[in-house]
């Protein structure tokens, strides 16, 4: 294939991808058909089953290209944020969500209800959220080694449980109008995220034993610390 071609198909794919995003995320994806993607996207159906095997693979292609950008903007928050402004920075990427596409997570809600039942969805939602997961883990690798600190838990365990947080608070956001994720996602970043690397960052201190201690031992052995009587 040469690379005009190549250049050409990969803008058609595109194409479709994002005019399936916006199929996929204001409806059910029974109601979602190939002619009304390929209608909003300017092609024909045709053009669909040049670059994908089904509706099925669209919408996986469609969740992965957007778990790939949301994955980037939230690791360039994490790496890139100043430690007074990491919490408020996360806020305002959630809250982009929160205000302008809730619908992807109504979407996602729904292939999630979906996975639970069928294996080979659950199979490929999980490599998508698996690799969104690495790439977060990554970014706070990326910052801890940019502070050289170390943590005294894994990284990916902390990745793990900051997207269960966010993904429950905007999952909430699509039935709930008063919950706020931006307000949700700066509480989690401060008391979890921000609060590891400040644990990491002071220094390990343990108890010591001097004369100022509560407890003395005087010259003849006897335990000066205890009351008279």
């Amino acid at each position: 294939m040469s690379s005009s071609r190549a250049d050409a198909q990969a803008i058609t794919r595109e194409k479709i991808l994002a005019a399936a995003h916006e199929e996929f995320t204001s409806r059910r994806f029974v109601d979602v058909s190939l002619d009304a993607i390929a209608a909003r996207a300017g092609f024909t159906k045709g053009a669909i089953y040049s670059n994908f095997a089904s509706k099925t693979d669209v919408l996986f292609s469609v969740l992965e290209r957007h778990m790939s950008k949301v994955g980037d903007e939230y690791s360039f928050a994490t790496i890139t944020a100043a430690d007074n402004d990491l919490g408020d920075a996360i806020s305002r990427r959630a809250q982009k969500t929160q205000d302008t596409d809730l619908g992807y997570f109504r979407l996602m809600t729904a292939v999630w209800a979906e996975a639970v039942h069928d294996p080979d969805v659950a199979k490929r939602l999980a490599a998508i959220r698996r690799e969104h997961r690495e790439k977060i883990t990554n970014a706070i690798s990326e910052r801890l080694a940019n502070m050289q600190l170390d943590l005294p838990v894994e990284p990916v365990h902390i990745a793990t449980g900051l997207i269960g947080m966010s993904m429950a608070s905007l999952m909430d956001a699509t039935i709930d109008s008063e919950v706020d994720a931006g307000k949700v996602h700066k509480t989690i970043i401060d008391l979890v995220l921000a609060g590891a690397f400040a644990t990491a960052a002071s220094p390990a201190t343990s108890p010591s034993t001097s004369t100022s201690d509560a407890h003395h031992t005087g010259q003849d052995g006897s335990d000066s610390s205890q009351p008279d009587t």
